[in-house]
């Protein structure tokens, strides 16, 4: 919820300013290829991210579940459910808890949609004759960052002339090329189309707009305060838990340099013994092999000799029976 709540919530000037973090290298990464200004570069630097790894499609309403792997709506609600009303991540196989068993309460991986949203525009940036999305009918020559939205000459003064909307930054898109800062449009309430999700709920862990803090999550039993106030708190929570992480990676790689020391002086003792082995081998086979030769030797001896002693003695069992057989035959011939 954090990162979501991160990556959804831009800083105004005086939180920037506070906050002397190192920049988010995703949005360094966007930035330099919005540099290209070429649509075929962003594409296939961002496909991946941009994919649902379920029907490979572009994402449409993409949905993080509770395990960080984000799908569609769609895909999620195809999903088998278990027992307990959730669904098993089919990409890690974790179980996940649908909030009130109902796939639009999962957060919103609003930062994926507004990448779509920045892609899909630098395409169009590239298109001749963009056509004004206000008036639908002349060509665009500006860029609002904060509506997301191409405007004609005539339609870009109308949007000057709106107090409400004097802050929001306006670039003019030039014949060849579009420079199009990396600042999206804000993200916008699901329920209500023109509220801003500005505010946050402890309570209820989400991004809420305005009328849905006074409809919805009211101050009696919701704490509900400023969201780019709890995005600098939570930055600052990143960014301790980040220095502690990086101590802990320093160490993590002072034992995984001393254990690949231990193992290549294990490879090297491995092949030393193997080496005495065969050298201690090759010493005693010769021994070993005239030894061997000897009780041979000894043993054929030893076995010819009973064999001999055994022919001896069945020689003169023979010679008992045949004087036995005679003895016999001599005593029924005597007459009585």
């Amino acid at each position: 919820m954090r990162d979501w709540l991160l990556l959804k919530c831009p800083f105004n000037d005086e939180t920037d300013a506070a906050w002397k973090g190192p920049t988010d290298p995703c949005e360094e990464r966007m930035g330099s290829l919005l540099n290209e200004r070429s649509p075929q570069v962003i594409s296939s630097a961002f496909e991946n991210d941009l994919t649902c790894q379920l029907c490979h499609k572009l994402f449409e309403h993409p949905k993080v579940l509770p395990c960080l792997h984000i799908m569609c709506k769609a895909c999620i609600e195809a999903l088998k459910p278990s027992r307990d009303g959730g669904v098993f991540c089919p990409l890690c196989e974790t179980p996940a808890l649908l909030p009130q068993e109902d796939v639009t309460k999962l957060p919103t991986a609003s930062f994926i949609s507004n990448m779509i949203d920045v892609t899909q525009t630098l395409k169009r940036a590239h298109e001749n004759n963009i056509v004004c999305d206000n008036c639908c009918s002349k060509d665009a020559t500006a860029y609002c960052t904060d509506c997301a939205l191409f405007q004609c000459e005539d339609c870009c003064k109308s949007h000057d002339v709106l107090k409400v909307l004097k802050e929001h930054k306006v670039t003019t898109i030039e014949l060849d090329r579009c420079n199009f800062p990396t600042k999206t449009a804000p993200s916008m309430c699901s329920k209500h189309s023109l509220g801003k999700l500005e505010l946050y709920c402890y309570d209820c862990e989400s991004l809420v707009c305005i009328e849905c803090a006074y409809l919805d999550h009211p101050k009696e039993n919701h704490s509900v305060k400023p969201a780019r106030v709890i995005a600098f708190s939570f930055k600052e929570d990143i960014k301790t838990s980040m220095a502690s992480l990086a101590a802990s990676a320093t160490q993590l790689q002072g034992i995984l340099a001393s254990t690949s020391q231990r193992v290549v002086a294990l490879l090297e003792q491995e092949q030393i013994i193997i080496q005495l082995i065969k050298e201690l081998s090759d010493q005693l086979m010769p021994s070993l092999k005239s030894e061997r030769d000897t009780v041979l030797h000894r043993g054929q001896n030893l076995f010819d000799l009973m064999k001999s002693e055994l022919q001896i003695q069945a020689r003169s069992m023979e010679l008992s029976q045949v004087k036995i057989r005679t003895c016999s035959a001599e005593l029924f011939e005597v007459p009585n």
